[in-house]
């Protein structure tokens, strides 16, 4: 869980991808949310860079579709606490 971050739910969907995917959060405060999408190894595949937003809905589209079948990690920051995703890529 995303401690301090004042987050209320967030959620990739769908999931398992196949292209392109929607992930979508709720913060009640503005945060300096990131994304880093990472592979099993730990190398990481794409970044969105820390970014400061006020309280709202946070939405971004992200690409899946050059990337290999099988199993990621969507790696959410918010106000420096991080928390995990499993992501499937068909």
């Amino acid at each position: 869980e995303l401690k301090g971050a004042n987050i209320v739910d967030y959620h990739l969907y769908p999931n398992p991808v196949n292209g392109k995917a929607k992930f979508k959060m709720k913060i009640n405060s503005a945060s300096v949310i990131g994304l880093n999408c990472i592979n099993l190894e730990g190398q990481k595949i794409f970044e969105l860079p820390e970014e400061k937003f006020s309280p709202g809905n946070f939405s971004r589209e992200l690409n899946f579709s050059n990337m290999a079948t099988g199993a990621y990690f969507l790696v959410v920051t918010v106000n420096g606490s991080r928390n995990s995703l499993q992501v499937r890529v068909k």
